[in-house]
């Protein structure tokens, strides 16, 4: 197994781990960045998770991203992508400063767009996305959460989407 690969199940069982403790003590939250907050109420020190997972996340993927995309002309998406998520994790305290809600809502906006587009344009894998849709569309509709928490939903789509991009690209 490659360094690359290792990275990239690194992240994703990082992003996996986290979503399951969020999950399992808040329930489904408005957003990924809502867990900031979330975990703060709980014991102060533990706010701490979210940027460590984003920017662990960020950085753990970025080689995968340049890997795949090393022939496009696209290679840029993904240092995009990788840029937002890191800004979403450097300024997690969305609901504190004008400032920081800025950097933090501009990044995540930038970073699921150009996830998405290096999904669609470098990946060339547009149908994960339509599956991850159908899955997640399911699970909210089962668990309610459609109306509350379709930030959080979309959020997961773009991620999952990735992920299952990159690990098609070294596993298949």
């Amino acid at each position: 197994m490659s360094w690359i690969l290792t990275c990239v199940i690194v992240a994703f069982l990082l992003y996996l781990v986290y979503n399951g403790v969020a999950l399992g003590l808040f329930g489904v939250p408005k957003s990924l960045s809502m867990t900031f907050y979330l975990f703060q109420e709980k014991k102060k020190w533990t706010r701490i998770f979210f940027p460590i997972m984003m920017i662990s996340m960020a950085f753990l993927l970025l080689p995968a991203w340049l890997e795949i995309s090393a022939l496009s002309s696209l290679q840029f998406l993904a240092f995009l992508a990788a840029a937002g998520i890191m800004f979403v994790g450097a300024a997690p305290a969305f609901k504190s400063s004008d400032l920081e809600n800025t950097v933090h809502m501009t990044s995540a906006i930038i970073a699921a767009i150009f996830a998405i587009l290096w999904v669609v344009l470098v990946s060339k894998l547009w149908w994960v996305i339509l599956v991850w849709l159908a899955i997640l569309g399911l699970i909210m509709l089962v668990t309610k959460t459609v109306k509350s928490s379709y930030i959080y939903w979309l959020e997961t789509i773009a991620f999952m989407s990735t992920f299952t991009s990159i690990l098609v690209y070294y596993l298949v």
